[in-house]
């Protein structure tokens, strides 16, 4: 066992929230600061974890660490990442560099309440131009626009309803990272845990590892899977086990990459989804975003960082489960994007669907601390 490596460990993890992504980097900023002063040894984090848009930046940073074979220049390299996804709107023309546009809407706003500030006016219409219109986000995804008629709507079936298409981000992340992620303790490297769910059996998440497993797979008491064989690697042992005892999952890959990425990220409307071949079952899963079943992975990382150390200890060791030593304490760092809304009752449709929104993702992260402080 290295030296040092039992003596306590340090995690960042990244939650889901799209454009409040760029937040999450900026944060970094600091922790990145903060953590670098108090060691000067340069070893920051031993385990980066993320879910959604977190799992993006999980990854680009943990390719920044791989490359260089340290964390300096990573705070830069997450905001050179997403400096690449800026690019201005017409709205930002119209309420940013047209004083005509920007005074008269600050005028309908002062006198009426009703009224968007121009931040936000701006805001808006930077969205709808990125995801309702054929432009997308550079560096992103194209949006596509998609007709149908189920229901023979004359109202809404002139409409399209849009879908979004990721191979860009596919090539985008491919310059900052090394794909696949394939990382080791022996090697003192960090550990990339990714958060996606199975949308036909999403009882429990699927959890990417960029650390091999130390088991064989097994299916049940008396089929175990062999690894070396299925494995698309010699003696691969990089699988992600899911679901419940009554419909047990498991799927195999080579390492993290950009379709593990993707699985983690990728919303209900994208054209391509990653799917991946379940060995358990003989079945095709199809994976989306993290965040709708964990926004905030905090229970998967300590499950995975328990059961990859009792495994470790056990095979190190030679002993049976009494005689295992607990895992090394984790430093766990997390920025919260989904803060607590206010009381007030929200009264127009934006306001309605923000609260939504912010109830969804608020009380995924309350569900995983109360469940964290109960067990």
């Amino acid at each position: 066992m290295p030296e040092g490596k039992n003596k306590g460990q340090r995690a960042r993890v990244f939650q889901g929230g799209g454009a409040l992504g760029a937040y999450e980097a900026g944060t970094y900023q600091q922790i990145y600061k903060k953590v670098s002063q108090e060691n000067a040894d340069g070893r920051l984090f031993d385990i980066i974890t993320g879910t959604s848009i977190g799992a993006i930046n999980s990854t680009v940073l943990v390719g920044h660490y791989l490359r260089n074979n340290s964390w300096k220049g990573s705070a830069e390299k997450i905001l050179e990442f997403w400096k690449g996804l800026m690019c201005t709107t017409i709205a930002d023309d119209l309420f940013g560099r047209n004083p005509f546009i920007r005074n008269s809407w600050d005028y309908l706003h002062a006198t009426n309440s009703g009224i968007a500030d121009t931040e936000s006016a701006r805001r808006f219409w930077s969205i709808f131009e990125f995801a309702f219109t054929p432009r997308g986000v550079p560096n992103m995804y194209e949006s596509v626009p998609t007709w149908g008629s189920k229901f023979l709507n004359p109202f809404t079936d002139f409409l399209p309803w849009w879908r979004y298409d990721y191979r860009q981000l596919r090539s985008y992340l491919s310059k900052f990272v090394d794909f696949p992620i394939k990382t080791s303790l022996e090697k003192g490297q960090p550990r990339l845990l990714l958060t996606s769910v199975d949308i036909q059996d999403y009882a429990t998440p699927v959890v990417f590892d960029s650390y091999e497993k130390l088991h064989d797979a097994s299916v049940n008491d008396d089929v175990t899977i062999d690894t070396a064989k299925e494995g698309k690697s010699k003696n691969s042992r990089w699988f992600s086990e899911y679901g419940n005892s009554e419909n047990r999952h498991i799927v195999f890959y080579d390492g993290i990459g950009p379709d593990q990425v993707l699985a983690s990220a990728l919303g209900k409307y994208a054209l391509d989804h990653p799917q991946i071949e379940d060995k358990a079952t003989g079945t095709v899963r199809q994976l989306w975003d993290g965040g709708y079943l964990s926004n905030t992975p905090l229970r998967e990382l300590l499950t995975a960082h328990k059961n990859y150390w009792m495994e470790y200890l056990r095979k190190n060791r030679g002993g049976s489960q009494k005689s295992f030593t607990r895992a090394p304490e984790l430093e766990v760092y997390i920025v919260n994007l989904h803060p607590l809304a206010p009381k007030d009752i929200p009264q127009d449709k934006d306001l309605i669907d923000d609260r939504e929104r912010v109830i969804f993702y608020f009380t995924i992260g309350l569900r995983t601390m109360n469940t964290l402080r109960m067990s």
